[in-house]
């Protein structure tokens, strides 16, 4: 989760099922919160219940207007690439 120009939160999750990732949705984001944006999995249309969502389809494009998850999609592809070149990998256990 990003909060944009914000803070960065990343969890190990059990699975990506829509009573899973309300949990964590409810505990993390605020109810203030302006906007949730997501991607397309369908877990999130049931998990976002209660905050202004959009979603982006990325199987369509990448950015539509103001709603992207670029931010967050970078900080993955930095984390990863940090594992690769140092560690190689890393287990849950260690996340």
């Amino acid at each position: 989760m990003k909060s944009r120009g914000g803070d960065v939160m990343a969890f190990v999750v059990a699975n990506l099922k829509a009573d899973t990732l309300e949990k964590l949705i409810r505990n993390s984001v605020s109810a203030e919160a302006e906007m949730l944006i997501t991607d397309e999995l369908k877990s999130y249309k049931k998990a976002a219940k209660g905050y202004t969502h959009e979603a982006v389809k990325h199987s369509q494009a990448f950015v539509n207007g103001n709603v992207h998850t670029m931010g967050v999609e970078n900080m993955w592809s930095l984390f990863k690439r940090a594992i690769i070149g140092v560690y190689h990998r890393v287990s849950s256990k260690y996340l």
